[in-house]
């Protein structure tokens, strides 16, 4: 906290987390006094064993033999105009599997740079493993599905001092991304599809009544990919997380949120369509606010798979609408706004699972009706025909164009990047 300049914004959770560690070590001494060492001891290395043994078998199960390559796109670094690749070959020899990512780009001068440890790596691929058997705990035994990691000192994902990290989370996302895409290779397009980069807003101000210091930091939510049995999840942040409501940005801050919304079509469509990202449009009332933005997926959204699309990119703007509009780069520090210039930021939707046409009609219909799915798109993407007053389904004229549309797809959509 001395290290802070908003202690008093971190007091109550840092404490929070230091009390709930506390208990923990309470708990597990309580459990050693009454077993005994070795019996728990014991007991931890027969469950972590039974883990490994469980999830390895699932994992071979469905994981073809020989090479699997996919290869990601991150928007940029915030330096220069270039984009970095991040590649995965994942490699089945035998049983012995090998997540090899020695041929992603160069570390970036700027800040996006990921420590891809063996750990981390190993936690993505469990992941799928666990969605495929959900009886599995996630502990270390589980993660031991990929027995060998190999990066390349001086990448993107090995970087070397004195490389910046201070927004990691693009690489270590995109790394995720590309582990899915590997597995959907590897699968014939059983897993989730891509979801987009969460996205960080930073507003630096003060305050016009007391003149003091102000942080407003936005952990601003987007769509997750769509799944093998559902939906992707609308406009989540990520884990543990929460948004700041409207009542409270006003109350708290020399700002006023005048929209928060679902960003409408964003999510790809699918069988299973993806989740959407929403809309925050927020009023600055101080004059000499600088602003900071955290945005990945505004020039290659998040990839659709086995028949599904990829879902919409995200987009910063000042002042939308006006003479004044003006557009945000997605990773840029020092941008000077006014008292009175309108913010919006737009995050992007995940990818979608399957063949849109496939969608049950009514699943559409009410994607419209709750304001997920726009009429346009319904038709569009969908090929659902209904009645734009009542939205009531027309099911002949709906069979007639799914059939007009239908064509061949691909494994991956991976939808058109941003020039």
């Amino acid at each position: 906290l001395r290290n802070s300049r908003f202690p008093e914004m971190l007091e109550g959770d840092t404490r929070a987390m230091l009390a709930s560690c506390q208990l923990g070590e309470r708990r597990l001494q309580e459990i050693f006094r009454r077993f005994g060492t070795d019996v728990v001891l014991t007991a931890f290395r027969e469950q972590l064993s039974r883990s490994e043994d469980v999830a390895r078998r699932v994992f071979l199960s469905q994981v073809a033999p020989g090479k699997h390559t996919f290869r990601g796109f991150i928007d940029g670094d915030g330096r220069s105009n270039r984009t970095y690749k991040v590649q995965l070959d994942l490699i089945r020899a035998g049983d012995w599997v090998i997540a090899d990512f020695r041929e992603s780009d160069d570390q970036a001068e700027g800040p996006i740079n990921f420590i891809a440890s063996l750990g981390v790596v190993q936690l993505m691929f469990a992941r799928f493993v666990m969605a495929a058997e959900p009886s599995l705990p996630l502990n270390e035994g589980t993660l031991r599905v990929i027995d060998e990691l190999r990066t390349r000192p001086g990448s993107i994902l090995a970087p070397q001092f004195p490389a910046a990290v201070g927004v990691r989370a693009h690489a270590k996302q995109k790394t995720n991304s590309t582990v899915l895409g590997a597995l959907a290779t590897a699968t014939g397009g059983q897993t989730p599809a891509s979801s987009a980069t969460y996205v960080l807003v930073y507003l630096r101000a003060r305050d016009p009544k007391t003149g003091a210091a102000v942080l407003y930091v936005d952990g601003i939510g987007v769509g997750t990919g769509g799944r093998p049995f559902a939906n992707g999840l609308d406009v989540i942040y990520s884990n543990n997380q929460k948004n700041y409501p409207a009542e409270f940005v006003d109350s708290s801050f020399p700002l006023r949120l005048e929209r928060y919304a679902v960003h409408v079509d964003s999510g790809g469509p699918g069988k299973h369509r993806g989740g959407c990202g929403c809309v925050r449009d927020i009023r600055i009332l101080s004059d000499g606010a600088t602003l900071a933005t955290r945005m990945d997926n505004a020039r290659f959204p998040a990839w659709g798979v086995n028949g599904g699309r990829a879902g919409r990119r995200g987009r910063i703007t000042v002042n939308p609408g006006s003479s004044d509009e003006r557009e945000i780069e997605s990773l840029r520090d020092g941008n000077k706004l006014r008292e009175g210039d309108l913010l919006r930021v737009e995050t992007a939707g995940g990818g979608g699972w399957g063949d849109p046409l496939e969608r049950d009609p009514w699943l559409v219909a009410s994607d419209v009706a709750n304001g997920f799915v726009s009429e346009k798109a319904a038709l569009a993407d969908y090929g659902l025909v209904i009645d734009p007053v009542s939205l009531a389904i027309d099911e002949a004229a709906t069979a007639a164009e799914r059939r007009r549309q239908a064509r061949p797809w691909q494994l991956f959509d991976l939808g058109a990047a941003e020039a």
